[in-house]
């Protein structure tokens, strides 16, 4: 049982009233207090006597209402030490620590406890996740956060739509919207990242100063965070933006693209599967794009990339591809001979890096898909000339030795045994949580 203190108060929330609208009813709360913190820094008192009352004021605000120094959280979970942390905020509203030390107090309570703690919190980390600097505390504190509001958000809306649907026989609608919930939680799994991880996105975007290293390492593991994160919406943009910009020196980054793009499309077809067939258009058009901009990729790191660059980007083609097999039929749309001959095209591919984590199991999944079309009829041809242009070099991806790039780590070690994978480590521990 949840610890609802103002049932009519839950009620009122738009994703409560329509799940499906989970996403972007949390964004336009974000952006409230993104706009709340701009504002602030714009209008802020050059005297010092009028910065004290400005102050003053703040302090004796209500909290009926989130603003981004958090007082109604606060208020909300009782947390002792959390006034002089509000101060703070309302002093520096760019104040990262003390804002997250709100979220981390927030996250101690049960998940059977009052909704509003959750949300306010995730509220709060996706602001500062959204005003730019991204490290591993803030980008971690969001998925937990993201998490938890999910599994109580789904806990109260069972409790008392469950009540409610008993007494009156109707609930139809937000039994889906508990489907949707409980879809979303198991398609945004918790993403380990390096513990020096920190990236200012608006800084590359203005300067454009970015190393080699940090698009294949940084962006890489970004793309796999941020593609659980739609909340992050500014992030999404400003990743693209940089991206896009560095493609041609380092194709690598389309590859991140095609991950943000394919992770996105995925939680949209879990809201076009609940209902919102509104969708359909959009989410087949990125994967459109998705595969348009992989493909240039596949094509430049076949003459330039280093190993390691073309193993993540043909694992990524295979994941792509593989996406496409499952979703174009459910959206409507007939699986083209382009379709087919990706399928065979990144079979060959992925057979030259089975050793690497998951790609044995990623292999049988698109041979299946290949078996499936010849039994349906649709027999592997030859492309025409304008796709054979784009895949020739990609079908002599390995044909030659690639000098080993020695920032590439197998997933065994010198005596054969496999290695820990990244992303199959679960979120270090914070004791304070």
């Amino acid at each position: 049982m949840t610890a609802i203190t103002d049932v009519d108060q839950i009620k009122k929330l738009g994703e409560f009233e329509n799940p499906l609208s989970f996403f972007p009813t949390l964004g336009a709360a974000v952006e409230k207090l993104l706009s709340q913190v701009r504002n602030q820094e714009k209008n802020a008192p050059k005297s010092a006597v009028f910065r004290k009352v400005a102050e003053l004021r703040k302090q004796t605000a209500t909290t009926t209402e989130l603003d981004h120094s958090g007082g109604r959280l606060v208020e909300l979970s009782g947390f002792r030490g959390g006034p002089k942390l509000v101060q703070r905020i309302q002093t520096n509203p760019r104040n990262s620590e003390a804002r997250l030390d709100l979220v981390k107090h927030a996250l101690k309570h049960p998940v059977t406890d009052n909704p509003l703690i959750f949300r306010d919190a995730l509220v709060l980390c996706f602001l500062e996740v959204e005003l730019g600097v991204l490290n591993v505390d803030n980008l971690r504190l969001a998925q937990l956060a993201q998490h938890r509001y999910l599994e109580s958000l789904t806990l109260t809306l069972d409790e008392v739509v469950g009540s409610e649907a008993a007494a009156s026989g109707e609930g139809s609608t937000q039994r889906k919207g508990i489907w949707y919930l409980k879809e979303i939680a198991k398609n945004v799994k918790l993403r380990s990242i390096d513990n020096d991880f920190v990236i200012d996105l608006p800084s590359v975007l203005e300067t454009g100063r970015l190393r080699r290293d940090e698009v294949v390492r940084k962006f890489g593991a970004l793309a796999e965070v941020l593609g659980n994160l739609p909340l992050a919406r500014h992030c999404h943009e400003r990743m693209h933006g940089i991206l896009e910009k560095v493609h041609k020196q380092l194709p690598i980054a389309g590859c991140h693209r095609s991950i943000l793009l394919r992770k996105q499309a995925r939680l949209q077809m879990v809201a076009f599967t609940a209902g919102q067939r509104e969708l359909e258009s959009q989410i087949s058009e990125q994967l459109e794009t998705a595969m348009s901009i992989l493909k240039q990729s596949l094509k430049l790191l076949g003459r330039t990339g280093t190993r390691q660059e073309r193993a993540v980007c043909v694992r990524e083609f295979g994941l792509l591809t593989q996406t496409f097999h499952q979703y174009m039929p459910r959206l409507g749309h007939p699986l083209s001979r382009s379709h087919t001959s990706n399928l065979e095209m990144v079979i060959g591919l992925l057979s030259k890096i089975a050793g690497e984590r998951g790609i044995p199991e990623l292999h049988q999944k698109l041979v299946k898909s290949l078996d499936e079309l010849k039994v349906l009829g649709e027999e592997v041809e030859d492309e025409e000339k304008a796709s054979l242009l784009n895949e020739e070099p990609v079908n002599k991806f390995f044909e030659k030795e690639v000098p080993k790039d020695k920032s590439f780590h197998s997933d065994h070690n010198e005596s054969g045994h496999k290695r820990p994978g990244f992303f199959e480590k679960q979120l270090p521990k914070d004791q304070s949580l």
